[in-house]
């Protein structure tokens, strides 16, 4: 990993992962750490182009990472169009699901363009997003949908499937 900016850390599956924001914009990373051991100093680029998630490039950073249901959910920066994704496995650009509402706007009718995801984290069988663009600050609450344990929706329709957003702007 070279000329990075930042570093997150994440554990998934039994191995270590790092999300990185690039000294370049529009460089992000997705990094697995391969192998252990005195001759173990290789990462593996998860995103094999980097800045590009599914179909969506340049994006600037990985911002933040957690666990939920199973399955690893990464948080991005990029100007306006922030998002978040689930590692669906193995490698490529392709396996990377986007799970909010469009990119920038993290759940229907709350902060759009936002530039960043500062926080995923797993409580209460609910996965939060704390989300940042200029000096307004959101957290969203969302559950998977019935059924589906694995199929994290955000602002899903279904009858078990929530959405909450917390706004406080200055």
């Amino acid at each position: 990993i070279a000329a990075v900016d930042k570093v997150i850390l994440g554990v998934y599956n039994g191995a270590l992962y790092a999300g990185t924001t690039e000294t370049t914009t529009g460089q992000a990373g997705l990094y697995r750490f391969d192998g252990l051991g005195a001759l173990a100093t290789s990462w593996i680029l998860i995103n094999t182009t980097v800045g590009r998630f599914n179909t969506t490039t340049a994006i600037d950073g990985v911002s933040a990472m957690t666990v939920y249901n199973g399955r690893l959910y990464l948080g991005t920066t990029e100007s306006g169009k922030a998002d978040v994704y689930r590692y669906d496995g193995n490698i490529g650009t392709s396996v990377f699901t986007s799970v909010v509402s469009a990119e920038g706007t993290i759940s229907s009718g709350a902060q759009t363009a936002v530039d960043t995801i500062s926080a995923l984290t797993f409580f209460d069988n609910s996965l939060y997003a704390g989300t940042t663009e200029g000096v307004v600050a959101e957290v969203h609450k969302y559950t998977d949908v019935e059924g589906l344990s694995y199929a994290l929706k955000f602002n899903a329709r279904s009858d078990n499937a929530t959405s909450e957003t917390i706004t406080n702007s200055e």
